[in-house]
């Protein structure tokens, strides 16, 4: 899927790929931490970054295993926090915003709703559906 190298040079075009609001590709999605918790999805990256709240501090570069509850599906993945700050204060309570980068690719179910309503909402897209099309022709077909 994402043919972008991990390491300091890529993050430019991982910027520039095409980022789609959590909530109108999979609004009764919820996500969560391995250890039990609920972090809301903010956006998705195409090429792989989630951006996601949490009412926990997460650390740059510590790993997370996260839990995703789609409609019909879980799916289960790991990566690492890219970055993370505080993004509101209400009395007690802080909220944190954090980009997490999968270990692999984007989970399969997740990357196609993704690429559905890149197609059906172009203006989103800053790649065309035949480079988005490529990436998908690229990922490993999963085992039935």
């Amino acid at each position: 899927m994402s043919k972008l190298k991990r390491n300091g040079q890529n993050a430019r075009e991982r910027r520039a790929s095409p980022r789609v609001p959590a909530k109108e590709v999979i609004p009764q999605g919820t996500a969560r931490l391995a250890t039990g918790q609920e972090v809301e999805l903010v956006n998705i990256n195409l090429n792989g970054a989630l951006l996601i709240r949490s009412i926990v501090a997460l650390t740059p570069g510590s790993i997370v295993q996260m839990k995703l509850d789609l409609p019909g599906s879980s799916t289960y993945f790991g990566g690492r926090i890219r970055r993370c700050r505080i993004t509101n204060i209400k009395q007690t309570r802080i909220q944190y915003e954090a980009a997490v980068i999968p270990d692999d690719n984007l989970p399969l179910p997740l990357f196609a709703k993704v690429r559905k309503f890149l197609a059906n909402n172009p203006s989103f897209a800053s790649l065309s559906l035949q480079e988005i099309d490529s990436e998908i022709e690229a990922i490993p077909q999963a085992a039935s």
